[in-house]
């Protein structure tokens, strides 16, 4: 059944032009919101002040008073001209262990989740702080481009609009680079000061390999490109070192307003700088280069010798924490732009040997003694998305067996025991109080929780060689570190020096020393502490970087890994205490190299907390602003594509779309409603809809209106587990539809209501992927819906979809699997509507049912890593060879026989992965196809060329 719309509707090209329309106005949702994602039963309070509403989980009053304070500050000392500020909506999430934070638009708002990373090289040690400064400032970056032309794309698109604009106009790397030089001149730590962060643009400029501005900015899948962040950062800082602090407050001004109407952004910094964008990018290199000289001149204080000695062929890889193994071998972690992290054994010749792979993992740190390898992985709750968990795992070699210890836990950086009995993890609690657990390896039962009454923070505790005490990082309140050691037995902690606002890295004591990476010189090196005399030694003198120490008392060697633009190699060094220097810890703000941001603010967010007034508490409703209008705006999901107006409140618990959608299947438009209330379980969904559509009858066209109400619930399941993401839906609807049909040249027509229902599931099953795998091998996705009628009327319709993967010859070949049905009587007395996916190249046929099998062979073949002017960037050009297999069933009950048609094809694919305006990342293809049979709808034609989008769902 078909309505005929204008040609422009069904033009082969309407779904290329339309879903690049919908693409650049669609709201970027980032992957931290979670629709419904928090328990009904949690109770929710506020801080209500004219800058913020700060929305957090009840007990969690001191943190959400710390982002008040730090907010209030920034907003008051620092925005970019001519801003006129908005309250922002902040929520604080406190279930879940992993570190991020987000601030986006669609609606407008921020959350920041609460539980600090172990490792203080991510952002800094004072997480909450550094986080909230961060997040602002970009939230202040939205504002200060409302107005101009991104004014005029909110007024017609909404948030969407305004999303789109700025991002079109406001580079990424300027929005983060602005965003770290605020938490770095606002804080005592903030990434700007820690020399982990400039490892990938140092390992660059070391071996003299500089990248266009389009590769820094838009990355490779071929290379390693530091992320945008380190750039920005150093371009940010170089503008103001050069010129003047007011340089990209102007800029960000007159871009928001689209003065010079293409490539504003560059046009305004070359106004003021002479240097366009890719000019600017260029010079502040050579400032940094010219800064970093002299270290590069520097030597290694002692010969340094490396351990892996597999050729990496140009793949970026990280081998990470070396242990000592046996037989002269070392553990490690290693993870490469081809193939996932996993555990390897390498023996004095290079050899590699896979022992197990881990599952979804926050970072990739882990222990290992005797045989035994201890991490921990993350475990999702099967419902609220925002509660997730960081568990135990310990792998057996000897036995080659995995246990999983815990469940429903927040653990952090395992350390086992020689005789692999116990353990000892950092433990998170919902309050964000933190503890030193110590566990028994048979079920996981806590046998003491040491005591913690200066309410430190605490990372990488390990076993001491005696293991009656336990080594760790310690941080006070303000995130500044130290190391110490806590008694087992009296749960006494005694700290071995002062606290520093530098970063401590994973500390491991051999005989009488701690060894530990620091950035007390300005780059991260290894130290040592000599328990004794309680001297602080430098062991290292590398030009980027050493991490992750692991002492061979055996053979008196020293094992580290280090940092080069192909990743992280291990390296080891003789234990030659007679070459290591003698340190006195300077705080960085009392160190030169540190002096990189030189800010005139004289508000500083600095250690003052304090010092602030608290602000008043009160309940958050969970009804507060449920109907939260923010966009009207396209969204595309072949085969149908939409333009509604949006609703989503900052809770993220109710939704609602109002539009028009257009099916390219059947060629109609209909005007709809639907919501989806996700407090409880299950999720209640609505929906209204209205629209024409047409169809043949007896051999005449016959075309009707149709009204539909539904009604239904969603069933969704989180079943993640291991090395995949799983999630699984259970849906069922009620619908009522009202059919009117218009006059018909002499046939008898009688409009009806139809009841019916429509139940289904859908399950997908995601392998983890390296950045180069086009798709995760050995996934799998499966939709099975049914819809029926109820009453006395004939019409149902059986639709199955499914696609599975495997690997292919090559590391990052996949061959890919099809298989689809739908089953909808010809003479059904109602058509339901059409979502399958035809053998490509043909027409949709006329059925009772119909099969297909479509068989896809997926393989890259080159990485350009090439733009052009800014409008679109190649990442990556593949093909994919295919076959479809498809036979269709139509029955005639005149002559009681059965019609067997086939479709079957075959061609190729190319398909190039890129970046659009250098933000938007999306595919594009060409098909050839070559018809095997005959298109009755189209005789005589074989050969079909396609442009299509492709759908990726791994």
């Amino acid at each position: 059944m078909r309505m005929r719309l204008p040609q422009i509707f069904r033009s082969k090209y309407f779904l290329l032009v339309y879903f690049l329309w919908s693409l650049v106005h669609i709201p970027i949702i980032g992957n931290a919101q979670k629709f419904g994602g928090i328990a009904p039963w949690t109770r929710w309070m506020q801080i209500d002040t004219d800058t913020a509403r700060i929305i957090f989980p009840n007990g969690l009053e001191q943190q959400a008073q710390k982002v008040a304070r730090n907010i209030y500050k920034i907003s008051k000392a620092h925005y970019p001209k001519n801003t006129r500020l908005k309250k922002i909506n902040i929520a604080l999430q406190n279930l879940t262990v992993i570190p991020d934070a987000y601030t986006s638009l669609a609606p407008l708002r921020s959350e920041y989740n609460l539980s600090p990373p172990q490792n203080g090289n991510i952002l800094g040690s004072n997480w909450l702080e550094t986080v909230s400064i961060n997040e602002y400032r970009q939230a202040q970056q939205l504002f200060a481009v409302n107005k101009g032309l991104t004014g005029l794309g909110k007024i017609l698109f909404g948030q969407s609009g305004w999303q789109f604009f700025n991002n079109l106009s406001i580079p990424t790397w300027y929005r983060m680079g602005d965003a770290i030089y605020y938490e770095t001149a606002n804080t005592n730590q903030g990434r700007g000061r820690l020399p982990a962060f400039y490892t990938g643009i140092k390992s660059l400029m070391y071996d003299e390999i500089y990248y266009s501005y389009d590769k820094i900015r838009n990355g490779s899948l071929k290379d390693f490109v530091p992320p945008e962040t380190e750039s920005g950062f150093l371009m940010v800082n170089y503008g103001i070192k050069k010129y003047q602090e007011t340089l990209w407050s102007d800029v960000l001004d007159a871009s928001g307003r689209y003065e010079g109407l293409f490539y504003p952004f560059s046009r305004n910094l070359k106004k003021q700088t002479d240097y366009p964008t890719y000019d600017f990018y260029v010079m502040s290199q050579r400032y940094y280069n010219s800064l970093w000289d002299s270290i590069k001149s520097l030597s290694p204080s002692t010969p340094v010798s490396q351990f892996n000695n597999i050729n990496k062929n140009y793949t970026f890889t990280r081998y990470r924490y070396p242990h000592v193994h046996e037989n002269d071998e070392i553990i490690v972690y290693k993870e490469s732009y081809k193939q996932i992290g996993a555990f390897y054994s390498i023996n004095r010749y290079g050899t590699e040997v896979l022992i197990t792979r881990p599952g979804r993992i926050i970072d990739n740190y882990y222990s290992y003694k005797n045989r035994k390898l201890v991490w921990t992985e993350i475990g999702q709750h099967e419902r609220w998305g925002w509660q997730v968990n960081s568990n135990i795992v310990i792998y057996d070699m000897s036995l080659g067996a995995k246990n999983k210890l815990t469940k429903s836990m927040k653990y952090f950086s395992p350390d086992i025991t020689r005789d692999g009995q116990k353990l000892v993890a950092v433990q998170i609690s919902q309050d964000q109080t933190q503890s030193i657990h110590i566990l028994s390896t048979d079920d996981g039962s806590i046998i003491k929780a040491l005591p913690n009454p200066e309410a430190y923070t605490f990372a990488y505790p390990k076993w001491s060689n005696s293991e009656d005490m336990i080594i760790l990082v310690v941080r006070d309140e303000h995130g500044r570190n130290t190391l110490g050691k806590i008694d087992i037995i009296s749960g006494d902690l005694n700290l071995f020096f002062g606290f520093t606002d530098h970063q401590i890295g994973v500390p491991v004591e051999s005989g009488d020393k701690i060894f530990f990476s620091a950035t007390f010189d300005g780059i991260d090196n290894i130290y040592a502490f000599n328990m004794p005399d309680s001297l602080m030694l430098r062991v290292t003198n590398e030009l980027i970087g050493a991490y992750d120490p692991m002492a061979d008392a055996e053979k008196n060697r020293l094992y580290f890994t280090d940092f080069t633009n192909l990743g992280s190699d291990v390296k080891y060094i003789e234990m030659d205490t007679s070459k290591w220097v003698t340190t006195n810890v300077t705080e960085p703000s009392d160190i030169t190299i540190y002096n990189i941001s030189n800010t005139t603010d004289t508000t500083s967010t600095k250690n003052d907390n304090k010092s602030q007034p608290s602000y008043s508490t009160t309940k958050y409703s969970k009804l507060s602003n449920l109907i939260n209008i923010h966009s009207w705006s396209p969204e595309f999901s072949d085969p149908n594509f939409e333009f509604a107006l949006r609703s989503n409140n900052i809770l993220n618990t109710l939704r609602m779309n109002l539009g028009v959608r257009y099916n390219r299947n059947e060629e109609n438009l209909t005007y709809f409603y639907n919501a989806s209330y996700a407090q409880y379980y299950p999720v209640l969904n609505f929906s209204f809809s209205a629209g024409r559509r047409a169809g043949l009858s007896e051999g005449t066209k016959v075309n009707w209106w149709e009204n539909k109400i539904s009604g239904g619930i969603l069933l969704p399941w989180d079943i993640s587990k291991g090395l995949y993401t799983s999630n699984l839906n259970l849906f069922t609807n009620y619908n009522l539809t009202s059919i009117k049909f218009d006059e018909t040249n002499g046939l008898l027509t009688t409009d009806f209501s139809l009841h019916s229902m429509q139940t289904g599931i859908s399950f997908i099953n995601k392998r983890k992927k390296a950045v180069q795998n086009i798709f995760s091998k050995n996934s799998q996705y499966l939709k099975a819906e049914l819809n029926n009628s109820i009453d006395e009327f004939n019409a149902n319709q059986l639709f199955i979809d499914s696609e599975w993967t495997f690997p292919g010859i090559s590391l990052n070949h996949n061959l890919v699997f099809q298989v689809a049905f739908q089953r909808e009587d010809d003479q059904n007395e109602y058509m339901f509507i059409d979502n399958f996916f035809y053998s490509r190249g043909y027409n949709s046929p006329v059925y009772d049912y119909v099969y297909k099998v479509g068989s896809n062979y997926h393989l890259p073949l080159i990485y350009p890593d090439k733009g052009l002017w800014g409008i679109i960037y190649f990442y990556r050009i593949r093909t994919n060879l295919f076959f479809d297999y498809s036979r269709a069933h139509l029955s005639d009950e005149a002559s009681n026989r059965t019609s067997v048609l086939l479709y079957n094809s075959t061609g190729v694919e190319l398909i190039f992965d890129t970046r659009l305006f250098n933000y938007y990342d999306f595919s594009i293809g060409t098909r050839y196809a070559y018809l095997i049979n005959e298109d009755p709808q189209v005789p005589n034609r074989n050969h079909v060329f396609q442009v299509f989008i492709p759908i990726l769902r791994f």
